[in-house]
């Protein structure tokens, strides 16, 4: 291994420790409340060092971000892979984004954060920002995708276009992953006691309505 490369692994492997770390203390802070400076301290880092990497907290949030959805564009590459039909594909698929924003929160809130940035002139152009941008848009293919096979093997209904569908179901999970976030709120739990549902329940009940309308009756 040449001096150059050793070099770039070890930035990596610091860049990495700092992502950890600022997980980390957000997880116990809260993102208004973390600061930089207990970033650096659970990094094991200087500060001046930090910011070698990282300018801002946002830039830092932006990184989760880009780290979860990548994790996620993973898992969903595994899942297209398997030998399904379409409808079964999208319904995993659907299981497959519900199940890891909610079993990892600070990486679903950033992207939720992410969102909230992209149209600030301050991060046009960002690096780390065009990145979250990329991944997000080879998520929506692969639910695309899914449709399409759907579409192929008569499982999903044809008269739909397959992008549109895809947009539309792209966007209803991230609505479902955005309650999701607030569900330890007390007028959520009220609403869901009063219904005599459960989280998981409702979220079941979402995927089914979602497999429903895009199923292709005639195939049954």
């Amino acid at each position: 291994m040449g001096k150059e490369e050793r070099r770039k692994r070890e930035q990596q492997r610091r860049r990495n420790q700092i992502i950890d770390a600022a997980e980390a203390v957000i997880q116990r802070q809260g993102f208004h409340q973390a600061t930089m400076d207990e970033i650096a301290e659970e990094a094991e880092l200087s500060k001046g060092t930090l910011y070698l990497y990282f300018s801002q907290k946002a830039a830092l949030y932006l990184a989760i971000c880009r780290k979860g959805l990548q994790q996620l564009n993973d898992k969903f590459a595994h899942v297209i892979q398997e030998e399904k039909l379409g409808i079964e594909l999208v319904r995993k698929l659907g299981e497959t984004f519900i199940s890891y924003t909610s079993t990892h929160p600070e990486h679903a809130k950033a992207m939720i954060y992410y969102e909230s940035l992209i149209d600030e002139e301050d991060f046009e152009g960002d690096e780390l920002a065009e990145d979250c941008e990329e991944v997000g848009r080879k998520l929506l293919m692969y639910l695309t995708r899914a449709i399409q096979i759907g579409m192929q093997d008569g499982s999903i209904a044809r008269q739909m276009d397959p992008k549109l569908l895809a947009v539309q179901i792209w966007a209803s999970m991230r609505g479902m992953m955005q309650l999701y976030q607030v569900r330890s709120q007390r007028h959520l739990q009220k609403i869901l006691q009063d219904f005599e549902l459960d989280m998981e329940t409702m979220i079941g009940q979402f995927l089914d309505v979602h497999i429903k309308g895009i199923q292709n009756m005639n195939n049954n």
